[in-house]
């Protein structure tokens, strides 16, 4: 077996340290996932079943900076019903990253059947 020189070794442990260092301090979050999933909690909230929720869409796609340092989102949750049935409803709301890292719900709208 080939053994690789040391310098590939020092920099193979360097990578590895460095993807380890951004992993457990979040850099490199992007903010329309974090609006995303803020979202979809408030959503989940709302739900007779949470726990069987399913969201659709690319989360980063659907969450845009509204220019205020607020995001708008919006998607469809697939939500089981009382009678064993599911139900897809669209959902938009706006949310915000406080100082403190945590994200608030400034309004949750058109929590609605969607029209297919």
């Amino acid at each position: 077996m080939r053994r690789l020189p040391r310098r590939a070794v020092w920099t193979l442990g360097a990578g590895a340290l460095i993807i380890t260092v951004l992993v457990v301090t979040g850099a490199g979050t992007d903010p329309r996932l974090e609006a995303w999933q803020a979202c979809c909690r408030a959503v989940s909230e709302f739900l007779q079943f949470p726990e069987q929720a399913g969201f659709v869409g690319d989360s980063t796609d659907l969450a845009a900076a509204a220019g205020d340092g607020s995001y708008r989102v919006h998607g469809y949750v697939d939500a089981a019903t009382a009678g064993a049935g599911r139900a897809r409803s669209f959902f938009a709301c706006t949310v915000r990253e406080e100082s403190s890292g945590t994200w608030i719900v400034e309004e949750l709208t058109e929590m609605g059947r969607a029209v297919e």
